[in-house]
Parts: C-alpha cells; sequence; structure tokens
C-alpha cells in the first residue's frame, strides 16, 4: 500500500473497506504508518505546552526575578479593625475595615498578602475557620497620577492557596501610602502571615494546565485539514473504533460525575423539600402515596393555600415546592425515578439514596445512549462520516443538551429530566436498531440471513424501545414527543409487503397501555383525576392552578430559551447571567438565564440549512424524523414557558431534540458531498463551531450564581480561577 503524504501523523492503521451499500472503497481504520509521526506530533505539543507553561502561564516569576522587596512598612489599622498585638485584627461592624500603611516613596509592583480568618471556639480561643478558607479585599491604591485613593478590582486570597497571595499592581510612578480593605468579615478575626511588597513571585507550575495545554495543542494539530484525521470512515464493525468511542463514553461519565460531586451543596443538601423522593420511598413501603409529614393545621385553614403572598401574610409553615391536595402532601416530580432507583435502594438497604448519586447514574446511562444512538444512526443510515465529525458531534450534542448544566447542579429537580433523557436515547436506539437496513432506507439485503422469517422489523428491541419511552411519562412528560418519532420510523410496517409483520404493532403499543394504567391509577389515587400529575399544586412562587395559557408569553420564552446571547464579561469567570428584561403585563416566572441554546450550540445552526439537505434526507428516508424533532422541540420550548416559566434547566427538555435533526443534517451534507475541495473548509466550521460549544459549557460550569462553586467550594473555584488568570 503506498503512503499518502496527507496523512503523514495517522496514529491508526489502514485497510480497505468495501462498502457494499455505496460500491466503493473506503479508507477505514488500521494503522498505516505506527508511532514515530505521532510520538513526534505529541512530544512537540508537550514542549510547547511546557514553554507556554513556563514562559507565558508564569511571566510574572520572569518578570520579578530582579526585584527588591521594600522592607519596614507597618500597616496601621483603621477605624473599622482592632489591632490584638499579636498578629491578628478583628474587624468591627462599623468604619473602616482597613490596615494603612504610609510613608512608602517607592514604586509598587506587586504585593504579597498571605492572612486568614479565625474562628473563636467555646473557650474564646481562636483557630482557623474551618468554613471561611478565603477572603476578598480591595486595594485602595495612590500613586503620582493620583493623590488621592482609587479602589483596584477586588482579589480573593486564601492562606491554604499560596498563589493566589500575589497579585500585580499596575500603578503610576511612586506611591506614598496603600491601603487593603476586607470585605464582608464584619465580627471576624484575621491573622495577617504577611503583608509585603516588590516581592519575587514563586514559580507557579501546575501540571494540570500543563496536559490541559498539551492535549488541547495535539487536539487543534489533529483537527486541521491536512492532518488526513477527515479521511478516517467511521466504520461501526471496526473494533478500534469500538473501543475509542467506549473510551470516550467512560472519560465524559467520568467527568459528569466529578462535576456532580464537586459541590457540597447538593452532594449534602440542606433543603427539605430536596428529600422528596426519599420521603416517597419510605411511604411507597408503607403502602400509601401521601408523604408521611402532616401539614399544617394553619395551612389547611387558608381559602387559597397556593397564594404565596397569603401563606407569607399569616406566617404559614409549609413545605416547598411540594404538591399540597385535600390536606396532604404530594410528590408531583416522576414517579419512573422513584421506582427504578430510590424505592428499590431503599428497600434492599433501608437507606436512603442521595440524589446527585441518582444523576451520576442516569447521566452515565445518557451519555453511552447518545453514543449508541449516533453509532446506530451512521451504522443505519450514512457510510461516508468521518469518526472524528461523528465523535466531536456527538459529544457536542451531549455537552449541549443540558449534561453539564445537569451534573453542575445534581438536585432534586434534575432527577426526573436527566432519567428521561438516558429513557429517551436508548428507546430511540432499540427502535432504530429493530428496523433492519432493507426497511430502513430501501436497500435490498440478498444474504441468508435477511431471507430468515424474522422478518424487518425486530418486534424485541421495538418492545424494549416502547418500555423505555413510555416510562419517559413517568419522569418528565415533555419528552413524550420522542415517541411521536416511532411513525417516521415503523410507517414501513404498513406497506403492502410488511404487513405480514403488522401485528408486531403490539410491541410498540403495550408497554404505553402498561405504564399508561399504572400511571392513571397513580394520579387518581392521589388526585382523583386519572390525567392530573399533580403539577398545579405544588406550593411555590406562584398560584400554579391559575396559571393558564396566555400567549403572551410566548415571544420571550422563544426569544430567551432560544436566541438571547450570553453576557461575556473580561473577568473571570468570564460567563455571566444574562439579563431578561420584558414588556408582558404579566407574572413572569424566571431564574438565572446565560443565554439561549442556539447562540450558545453553533451546531443548531445546520437546521437553517435542511433545504440543502433535505434531497438526501428523503432518500434516508429521515426528513420525517428531522422535521418531526424540529417541531416536538418548539412545542416543548411553548408548553415549558406556559407551564413554568423559563428556567435554565428546562432547556434539557427540548436541547435533545434540536440536536438530533441538527447532527443528521450535517451527516447527510458530508455524505452528500464527499471528497469535494471545500468539505475541508466545511469541517473546520464544524470543529470550531464544537469547540466553543464546549468551551462555552466549560464557562458554565464556572458561571456565578446561587449555586455556584465560589459560593459552595471557594476554595476550588479559586484554584480554578488562578490557573485561568495567570496575568494577576
Amino acid at each position: 500500500m503506498k503512503t499518502n503524504s496527507v496523512t503523514n501523523h495517522t496514529v491508526f492503521l489502514r485497510h480497505n473497506r468495501t462498502d457494499g451499500r455505496q460500491g466503493q472503497t473506503d479508507a477505514a481504520w488500521t494503522v498505516k504508518r505506527p508511532f514515530p509521526a505521532f510520538l513526534a506530533a505529541a512530544g512537540a505539543a508537550f514542549l510547547l505546552a511546557l514553554l507556554l507553561e513556563l514562559l507565558l502561564f508564569n511571566f510574572r516569576w520572569l518578570g520579578s526575578l530582579s526585584n527588591q522587596p521594600l522592607k519596614g512598612l507597618v500597616p496601621a489599622a483603621g477605624s473599622g479593625m482592632t489591632d490584638n498585638g499579636d498578629g491578628t485584627y478583628t474587624v468591627r461592624s462599623r468604619g473602616e475595615p482597613i490596615l494603612e500603611f504610609t510613608g512608602i516613596g517607592h514604586k509598587l509592583d506587586n504585593i504579597h498578602l498571605d492572612a486568614e480568618v479565625l474562628q473563636e471556639d467555646k473557650e474564646g480561643i481562636t483557630a482557623p475557620s474551618k468554613k471561611v478558607r478565603t477572603f476578598s479585599f480591595v486595594i485602595l491604591a495612590q500613586d503620582e497620577a493620583n493623590t488621592d485613593y482609587f479602589e483596584l478590582p477586588e482579589h480573593v486570597s486564601s492562606h491554604s492557596l499560596k498563589e493566589s497571595q500575589y497579585f500585580h499592581l499596575s500603578l503610576s510612578g511612586k506611591s506614598d501610602k496603600l491601603a487593603i480593605r476586607f470585605s464582608g468579615l464584619e465580627g471576624q478575626t484575621v491573622r495577617v502571615h504577611d503583608i509585603s511588597f516588590n516581592v519575587r513571585v514563586p514559580l507557579h507550575f501546575s501540571a494540570i494546565r500543563l496536559f490541559v495545554c498539551f492535549f488541547l495543542i495535539l487536539f487543534i494539530y489533529y483537527a486541521r485539514p491536512e492532518s488526513g484525521i477527515y479521511r478516517h470512515i467511521f466504520d461501526p464493525s471496526n473494533g478500534v473504533q469500538t473501543a475509542l468511542i467506549f473510551l470516550t463514553g467512560i472519560v465524559l461519565s467520568v467527568f459528569l460525575a466529578s462535576l456532580s460531586r464537586a459541590n457540597p451543596l447538593f452532594t449534602a443538601p440542606a433543603w427539605e423539600h430536596h428529600q422528596q423522593y426519599q420521603e416517597l420511598a419510605h411511604s411507597m413501603a408503607d403502602g400509601h402515596y401521601y408523604l408521611d409529614e402532616e401539614p399544617s393545621k394553619e395551612l389547611t385553614e387558608l381559602e387559597n393555600p397556593y397564594d404565596p403572598a397569603l401563606r407569607k401574610e399569616m406566617d404559614v409553615s409549609y413545605q416547598w415546592d411540594t404538591a399540597y391536595y385535600n390536606g396532604r402532601y404530594y410528590v408531583y416530580f416522576g414517579v419512573t425515578p422513584e421506582l427504578l432507583f430510590y424505592l428499590p435502594y431503599y428497600l434492599v438497604t433501608g437507606n436512603d439514596l442521595p440524589n446527585h448519586t441518582v444523576v451520576i447514574i442516569a447521566q452515565t446511562a445518557y451519555v453511552f445512549g447518545m453514543l449508541a444512538l449516533m453509532r446506530e444512526f451512521i451504522k443505519k443510515y450514512f457510510s461516508r462520516i468521518p469518526f472524528f465529525s461523528f465523535l466531536l458531534l456527538t459529544v457536542t450534542a451531549i455537552i449541549g443538551s443540558g449534561a453539564v448544566y445537569i451534573a453542575k447542579r445534581p438536585d432534586l429537580y434534575h432527577v426526573p429530566i436527566i432519567t428521561a433523557l438516558a429513557l429517551t436515547a436508548w428507546g430511540l436506539t432499540l427502535w432504530i436498531s429493530a428496523v433492519r437496513p432493507d426497511a430502513a432506507d430501501g436497500r435490498k439485503e440478498t444474504s441468508l440471513k435477511a431471507r430468515l422469517p424474522r422478518g424487518r422489523y425486530s418486534w424485541p428491541r421495538m418492545l424494549a424501545g416502547s418500555c423505555c419511552m413510555a416510562a419517559v411519562a413517568g419522569s418528565r412528560p415533555q419528552l413524550l414527543v420522542g415517541s411521536l418519532l416511532a411513525l417516521p420510523l415503523f410507517m414501513g410496517i404498513l406497506k403492502k409487503e410488511n404487513r405480514r409483520e403488522l401485528w408486531k404493532l403490539l410491541a410498540l403499543a403495550l408497554p404505553y397501555l402498561g405504564i399508561a394504567a399504572f400511571l392513571m391509577y397513580y394520579n387518581y389515587a392521589r388526585f382523583g383525576s386519572a390525567l392530573d400529575f399533580g403539577a398545579n399544586y405544588n406550593l411555590t412562587t406562584n398560584d400554579m392552578t391559575r396559571r393558564g395559557f396566555v400567549p403572551g408569553r410566548i415571544p420571550l420564552g422563544i426569544f430567551t430559551y432560544l436566541l438571547q446571547p450570553p453576557k461575556i464579561n473580561a473577568r473571570f469567570p468570564f460567563l455571566y447571567t444574562a439579563d431578561i428584561l420584558t414588556t408582558y403585563p404579566g407574572k413572569t416566572i424566571q431564574e438565572a438565564a446565560f443565554g439561549g441554546l442556539f447562540t450558545t450550540n453553533l451546531i443548531l445552526m445546520a437546521l437553517f440549512a435542511v433545504r440543502y439537505a433535505a434531497g438526501w434526507l428523503r432518500k434516508k428516508k429521515l426528513f420525517a424524523f428531522c422535521m418531526l424533532c424540529t417541531a416536538g422541540a418548539f412545542l416543548i420550548v411553548v408548553a415549558d414557558t406556559e407551564m413554568a416559566g423559563i428556567l435554565t434547566r428546562y432547556k434539557s427538555d427540548f436541547g435533545l431534540f434540536f440536536f438530533l435533526p441538527a447532527l443528521l443534517i450535517l451527516f447527510s451534507l458530508m455524505e452528500a458531498h464527499a471528497g469535494k475541495r471545500w468539505m475541508g473548509a466545511f469541517h473546520q466550521v464544524l470543529f470550531w463551531a464544537g469547540f466553543c460549544s464546549l468551551g462555552y459549557h466549560a464557562l458554565l460550569i464556572l458561571a456565578k450564581c446561587s449555586y455556584s462553586w465560589q459560593t459552595a467550594n471557594p476554595l476550588l473555584y479559586e484554584r480554578i480561577a488562578r490557573l485561568v488568570q495567570f496575568w494577576l
């Protein structure tokens, strides 16, 4: 086999695969030129990453090597601080909590501040605080251009994090005075270990930052068109590719699980209403569906217990965000997670299963379900998709459809959503795998295996898929839109030549009938109506029983959910909550938003190119599937806006149904125009669109909100901040 210069850096062996579907030879995976070229590229990437770590990320170290520290400067406590005489200062509730240096007379290049917050025990002895491990302060500076103090940006420091103790100063000429004002420490004691100026900044070498840069450089290098990575066609029968898919699933699942365990607000939640699934497990084990907690007498006597203003006015105690009906508390969240996870765990162990553990299990199932689903799509309908594009687009879809936000906030509210997403991904995978190739896109199979009496549709897989899809109704009913996709997938069974298999439609229908019967009984037993899931009875910020359907809410919902630009600033963590402003003359239920689905996932712009892929999609019998997905997604946007309002987590309800058609459109364009000269540019556009989407979600992990790491895990947050903000 001759060497192709375009693929000099290929790591894998290559072989020729004759694809019966296309009647042509495609390049699949195998090793052409073993590891020397890859090792050379990896070595160069590592060397570049090492140079960046030493010369760029530690340039403050290099720039301070000739510094001469100032000596003899002693701070004076301001009116808001008491000098205890032992290196500690107590911050008062009144006055200026500052430490001031005067008579400096030198140009200040940097400052080293090493301090820690102390706490008193029962005997009045102060010790390092276990809770306050970081603190904020503001530097008040004066220089030759400013005779009076001016404020520098607020900084965060920690005695436990050495790199957070050094701060660069960019002042004009010499300074005569400088002050440090502490923030939010009223009534607490601060031990100052050191405050010095013009110090030599130590080398803060980070192995994590080094290897992140190494992998990014290598990733970008191999993603360029000249590397030949796009010549490696996805072959579902290739063992190396299958192993790489599995490895991708493991890495992504471990990453998401790590996020879910990083925030103590959710690993050990202090909110009572977040224990509803656990309480329901106790109730079901006792043979009833209402929660054991008795509503207060004051609540039962209210004329309208669902009016939040009335509850506040009457100072009524109640269980927040729990369904209240006929003097009982109920869980209005879907029962499927209860039956799959919480109740079995409680019956077997006698213990409660934490919400974040359920989220980790379900999101792992979702990751592998999505990888299996997109693999099944390509196996069934496409034959010339680059393996790298498959991985990049699938991972982007997993992340963009809500996996990162759910992993960041693994609480009660996300349990039914991620469970429904996992069930939908696996349900669609089983359904698509139930349609054999000749039934899927008109191709005829002539092998003996294809002529066996089993037919063109696998009823066991249809049955298993329907079990998953029907169970969505008991988890997150909005995602039942996915069940409509059975229409384009199994419409072929109605054709004359397939009518002998009509009985297999029972495999589709029976799970729905069985699960619907149970859910109707479950609803009737709680709320006296088979169709009432109880969501309108929850005790929350508004009276859900009177919310109704108001068309005037829809435009704001579409804009905020889909089109609102993210709010980006130059200060870490760079992504901030976007303002939701409206002229709608009614009550808008909303929470922090971080940008619309389309503006933060540029891959979805492929939906606007459907006209260019329509012919190929029709040929593959996927056009109706894509249109139904898109229409269903818009339907969910409207439904969520009307039923509940504008909440970031609801983007996970419809994100999947926007990503599926977008990816199928892109795959169709790749296949239809494979080999054309402009495809290199096309793949580069997709690469950077996916890269930007993944970058946005990396920022989303750190974005400030009421449940962010900045509040719950400040030391971890500041450690990451310092790795990124190397210029401080």
